[in-house]
């Protein structure tokens, strides 16, 4: 049967499912049209209200979306830094070789990808970006070594895997939403106080959901590679990102360098102060916030730049390590904007808002027919969350568009607003597994197709639904 569920979820994918850029086209298109059949003012000519859309995709002062708006450009440089140091940082000759010795550790395919799913998870629930990049490339690793040993193992099935980490991240220490409303001014003060991270992020219900992805999932990975044994005869031999020499023997050292601008470039007295210089200034933001409130994109970045030109040694490796993510970048670069795009026409045009004000008569009418309506309200935010996902897969983009509404919802209603910050980080994790946007990184840093990993974290999202509801029905 589960055989069966595979096969069904990879026709659909391979007949169904666009490149992730050609994805990022359609929905954009239906943004578009939906703008044009929604919100427009009663006197407004459909030329008009056209011109309006091709404005709000564009993008205008003050809006969080638009396909040149500032955020989205700091944005896409925030994700190709941390993709360009991440490989960067697991290149590195000491790193390399630890990594490989821990990717040797399982000597089976299923527990090779229940230790994959296990690293993608506790990884992103310390911060999402870090356990994109980290999870991408032991995967990587672990099917590096079983194909060295001359194993045949389903090199999809564990980048799969490691992408589950974005169905735990925005429930873990970097979730946009939690994080929000735990500060003690955000822009939906007047909505939701100020509610602490001990209401949401550490709250029964949200760890013990975690708790049941850290260990179902594991076992639901390894039961479907146990599953896929039979046809490990016909499994093709992927060829993988970097399958040359590895830096430290394509660039051995070399004779004292005759110059003194070469001698600069070996220098690791340079490559010791940027060490410091990054090293130190994440030491003192941990210092002055704590390791819980220092966690950020930018600081992964940071941390990861320390550690990297620690363990190159000097500029030039690093330089040269770096250079190597160059063309892995480009999925990023190229569909960065046409997202928040999509996020500028749907902010700007109302379609958002209309979308999410739509379910609060939708939660009573199901109240109305025997639905507790904490559980009906629950259920709807998560199901109009995980929708908006697939058009605006930011979460803090999302938060903007959804998470006002919510709050009020919940309010209008007698609940506890703390309960829509939960539904909306989870319908906005769930659909990342049907959504190639944020696979972009995991793409380049393995070298796998978006339709290969879809196919099974498609089927992940299926399984963990039920998980899901339970969780926002008990909250």
């Amino acid at each position: 049967m589960l055989a069966r569920a595979t096969a069904l979820f990879a026709r659909f994918v391979a007949t169904c499912v666009p490149s992730p850029f050609v994805f990022a086209l359609l929905l954009t298109a239906v943004a578009f049209l939906l703008g044009l059949a929604i919100g427009r003012p009663d006197a407004q000519s459909l030329p008009a209200r056209a011109a309006d859309l091709l404005s709000f995709w564009f993008g205008r002062d003050g809006s969080p979306g638009g396909f040149v708006a500032t955020g989205g450009f700091a944005f896409a440089l925030q994700m190709c830094l941390v993709l360009a140091t991440g490989h960067a940082l697991a290149s590195a000759p000491p790193l390399a070789r630890w990594l490989r010795r821990l990717a040797a550790w399982p000597r089976t395919e299923p527990r090779a990808a229940a230790l994959t799913t296990l690293v993608a998870l506790l990884a992103a629930w310390l911060n999402w970006g870090f356990g994109l990049v980290a999870a991408a490339v032991f995967a990587r690793e672990v099917y590096r070594v079983a194909r060295d040993r001359g194993e045949r193992w389903n090199y999809p099935l564990l980048c799969a895997a490691a992408y589950s980490s974005m169905m735990v991240w925005h429930g873990g220490l970097s979730g946009s939403a939690p994080l929000a409303v735990a500060q003690q001014s955000h822009e939906y003060q007047a909505i939701y106080g100020t509610i602490s991270t001990a209401r949401t992020l550490f709250a029964p219900q949200n760890l013990a959901l975690n708790g049941a992805f850290l260990v179902l999932l594991p076992c639901w990975f390894a039961l479907l590679a146990a599953r896929g044994r039979t046809s490990d005869r016909v499994l093709p031999a992927w060829p993988l990102p970097g399958d040359g020499a590895p830096l430290a023997e394509r660039d051995p050292a070399r004779a004292l360098a005759a110059s003194p601008a070469e001698r600069l470039d070996e220098s690791r007295a340079l490559g010791l102060g940027i060490v410091l210089l990054a090293g130190g200034s994440v030491a003192l933001r941990i210092a002055q916030r704590g390791l819980a409130g220092s966690i950020s994109l930018s600081s992964v970045i940071v941390a990861f730049l320390a550690l990297g030109v620690l363990l190159h040694g000097t500029p030039r490796r690093y330089a040269a390590a770096f250079a190597d993510a160059g063309g892995e970048l480009s999925g990023i670069l190229l569909q960065f904007p046409f997202y928040y795009g999509i996020l500028g026409l749907l902010a700007e045009s109302g379609v958002g808002r209309a979308f999410a004000e739509s379910g609060t008569a939708l939660v009573r009418a199901l109240a109305e027919w025997g639905l507790p309506l904490e559980t009906a309200f629950s259920w709807v935010t998560f199901a109009s969350a995980a929708l908006l996902n697939c058009f605006v897969p930011s979460g803090g983009g999302q938060w903007a568009i959804q998470g006002g509404i919510a709050g009020q919802s919940a309010l209008d209603l007698g609940l506890d607003p703390a309960r829509a910050v939960l539904a909306v980080a989870y319908g906005d994790e769930a659909t990342n597994m049907i959504q190639p946007f944020w696979a972009l990184a995991l793409l380049s840093i393995t070298g796998i197709k978006a339709r290969e990993v879809l196919t099974y974290s498609a089927l992940l999202l299926a399984v963990s639904l039920p998980l899901y509801l339970l969780a926002a029905a008990l909250f």
